[in-house]
């Protein structure tokens, strides 16, 4: 994470909350691209678009079969009883050597646990691991949690929750909570995700808004984009930094930092609302998944001029 942003976020020992309920406009931010939230809309003909309905990937082989692929053997769990109530999200922790992994949900309490602290039993000729215990248990929001996840300096997280706020927790402090963003007008908060360099932080909300967050100053988001839908995924590639976002209305779309709207997915696309969106490793190309049962593979050309629509 950048220096300046972790010593902006520690340096206070009372919690942080950052609102914009009194003043939703944005701040400059230094950046050259143009604000248009204008769609060009993509037609889907193969290969644009592969609807996958069952496919898993061979290792570093894009390949895709239309079959299910083989169940793998279960090698750890956590005991049920660490969460209240179940369990939304979950995501891998980098800090420590990455021995960590998070989870969230209805209970509204984060939980960290460390596989260097577990049991081990035989269930079905297999060694299960089991971790007994969570290192830290953090709470703050008020309801459940949608999303969590880490960032890539690893000792950050960020949380989304029916509350209406974005959460900013430090790991390695037991008072957890270190920043509390406001904007999403009380709506249930979706999708909270990190930029690849951990600058920025990206919220989507009931409320159809997508935010982006300077770590710098968080006082109030420096972009905030309408999407005119509600928001249930986001993704950010790590390898040009696009933002795709999955939305109610049956369609992906794809953000640049700026706000400017690069690209609508929907036409021969998704029944039904979307309902999650990840990025290929080389970012040239963004899946979907959504109530209409169906995974769909969309090509994207990083280098698309959107004042050509």
């Amino acid at each position: 994470m950048n220096n300046i942003a972790t010593q902006d976020l520690l340096s206070e020992n009372d919690l942080i909350s950052h609102s914009e309920e009194e003043n939703n406009s944005d701040y400059e931010m230094d950046l050259d691209m143009p604000y248009d939230d204008e769609p060009v809309y993509i037609s889907s003909p193969i290969p644009t678009t592969t609807v996958v309905d069952e496919f898993y990937c061979m290792e570093n082989v894009n390949l895709f079969k239309n079959k299910p692929a083989q169940a793998g053997k279960r090698m750890a769990q956590i005991q049920p009883a660490l969460h209240k109530s179940v369990v939304t999200t979950c995501d891998w922790s980098q800090w420590d050597q990455g021995s960590h992994i998070m989870t969230a949900g209805w209970d509204s309490q984060i939980r960290l646990f460390d596989f260097q602290f577990t049991s081990t039993t035989e269930v079905d000729e297999s060694m299960i691991t089991t971790i007994t215990a969570p290192l830290r248990t953090f709470t703050g929001h008020d309801g459940p949690i949608n999303d969590l996840r880490s960032a890539h300096s690893a000792t950050m997280l960020v949380s989304g929750g029916n509350d209406g706020t974005v959460r900013l927790w430090d790991i390695r402090a037991d008072v957890g909570c270190v920043s509390i963003l406001k904007g999403h007008n009380n709506e249930p908060v979706s999708s909270a995700v990190f930029f690849p360099n951990d600058r920025f932080v990206v919220s989507g909300s009931d409320d159809g808004l997508l935010k982006i967050w300077d770590m710098r100053n968080l006082t109030k988001s420096v972009k905030s984009v309408h999407t005119h839908s509600g928001i249930n995924d986001i993704s950010i590639s790590g390898y040009h930094s696009r933002i795709s976002v999955a939305l109610n209305k049956r369609q992906c779309k794809i953000y640049d930092l700026s706000g400017t709207c690069l690209a609508t997915y929907q036409k021969g696309g998704h029944d039904l609302m979307v309902t999650g969106t990840a990025w290929s490793h080389d970012g040239l190309n963004v899946y979907t998944c959504s109530s209409d049962k169906q995974v769909i593979q969309w090509q994207f050309d990083p280098n698309m001029d959107p004042a050509e629509k």
